[in-house]
């Protein structure tokens, strides 16, 4: 997973329209995840979100046999909170005018991608109050969602092609393990070996640094 702190680096509160609540609140708290949770999450997953929130890390690693897409689920569903919070989100990371901030979710195919992550990221903010009331989608859109002031989420297959041209805040990589890895790729000069999920790793995290000013 990839993401940016957005209460540091170049957010300074002077560009929110109201102070975001933590996560610890985010998720306990009716008005928000509470009431579409229920409690059904493992602890151990919430005190590594917990332990992401509160420290100043940029990209995180589950490697776990479960909760990964739980984790990435609630972890990109309040990033998108804590954007919602901000007056104008790309202004607040210098993009240019109409620029939008997108939410990306990675698998090896995009119906992979729509179907695992993005189903759980959708499911949350569909039933959540505080998106209902104050950061809604256009339920009209079926594809992606679209948020108000340029905030998008969607899933896009593991291909170069598919990242590139937007402002990425945030990414979560899905089944890694399954990438293909090619010996003596025409994709090399050398014809060396050509590991997908590395090659697209590597674009998409030198991406969201640069687009978000982040070091």
């Amino acid at each position: 997973m990839l993401r940016i702190n957005i209460l540091s680096g170049p957010v300074y509160e002077v560009n929110y329209r109201h102070k975001p609540v933590d996560f610890h609140k985010f998720v306990n708290d009716p008005y928000f995840l509470r009431t579409v949770l229920r409690g059904n999450i493992f602890p151990i997953i919430l005190d590594d979100l917990n332990q992401l929130f509160e420290g100043d890390y940029i990209e995180a690693r589950r490697l776990y046999r479960w909760g990964k897409t739980v984790m990435a689920s609630v972890r990109m569903t309040f990033d998108m909170y804590l954007l919602s919070c901000l007056k104008n989100p790309g202004d607040a990371y210098g993009l240019l005018p109409g620029a939008n901030v997108a939410f990306v979710n990675v698998s090896i195919n995009k119906r992979q991608a729509m179907k695992i992550l993005f189903r759980g990221i959708r499911h949350l903010v569909r039933n959540c109050p505080y998106f209902k009331n104050e950061f809604p989608y256009d339920e009209r859109v079926l594809t992606e969602l679209r948020f108000p002031r340029g905030v998008i989420a969607y899933p896009v297959a593991a291909t170069e092609q598919s990242m590139l041209g937007e402002g990425v805040f945030s990414a979560a990589f899905d089944e890694l393990n399954f990438y293909p890895i090619v010996s003596n790729s025409k994709r090399l000069p050398e014809g060396g070996t050509y590991d997908e999920a590395t090659v697209l790793y590597n674009r998409l995290s030198r991406r969201i640094r640069s687009r978000m000013n982040c070091g």
